[in-house]
């Protein structure tokens, strides 16, 4: 339904300690979207309860442009929260196709790279700060063998960037009067965008906030500067 309205190491912010845990945590977290989704939700089927609106025409504009567009590059702050703990670490994110990507997580202190995470056609492949590589046919199944949990896929190119992911069903979208989402609900999760880069439709997203109730995870995230949109 739309509404219209008018290194390996991250620092844990109570601890001042680090870990690997909360890298592989936040690469789960953002594979749950990206790689082959689940069937139980279906195809994106968006209600219009009014007749179409400006901020709608330019909502599906947007959309358009932004499914089309698959060379991209984000530099961002990261603060991900999981039950009652709390990290912050820089993401690097390069994505070149629908399953083709580079992600490099960085110490916010240091700058220097604590996990590098790489999918193209031929696989996926985990760099972690103590040199050692891991290989897996996808990210998914190489971040399953490390951590042992195992998460729903695809979405997260498409939400970072504020449009609807095309693989999930819509349970809730609401516009701005730019036709841009201020919040998205989709596969469980709540996606708020609390400012953009600049007053236009096509404005990419510069604060966000990603939540799931479910198992008290939420991450919020910084865009510093995007590249190739």
């Amino acid at each position: 339904m739309i509404h219209i309205k008018h290194n390996a190491c991250l620092i844990n912010r109570q601890t001042g300690s680090f870990t690997l845990i909360p890298a592989l945590l936040f690469l789960m977290f953002v594979l749950s979207f990206m790689l082959t989704g689940c069937a139980r939700f279906g195809h994106q089927g968006v209600v219009k309860s009014a007749p179409a609106t400006k901020q709608v025409t330019a909502w599906e504009k947007r959309k358009a442009k932004f499914l089309r567009d698959s060379n991209w590059a984000l530099l961002s702050k990261i603060g991900l929260s999981y039950q009652d703990e709390y990290w912050q670490f820089g993401l690097n994110w390069t994505q070149k196709a629908a399953s083709q990507f580079a992600m490099l997580i960085k110490n916010p202190l240091s700058g220097a790279i604590v996990a590098k995470l790489t999918q193209n056609s031929r696989g996926a492949t985990l760099l972690a700060d103590d040199g050692k590589t891991y290989h897996s046919r996808d990210a998914e199944q190489l971040l399953k063998s490390q951590s042992g949990v195992y998460m729903p896929v695809k979405g997260m190119p498409y939400w970072v960037r504020g449009v609807t992911s095309p693989q999930y069903k819509v349970d809730k979208l609401v516009l701005d009067n730019q036709g841009r989402p201020t919040l998205i609900q989709q596969a469980g999760w709540e996606i708020r965008y609390a400012a953009y880069q600049g007053a236009n439709a096509m404005a990419l997203p510069r604060k966000i906030t990603f939540k799931r109730s479910s198992d008290q995870l939420s991450l919020k995230m910084i865009a510093k500067q995007w590249r190739g949109i």
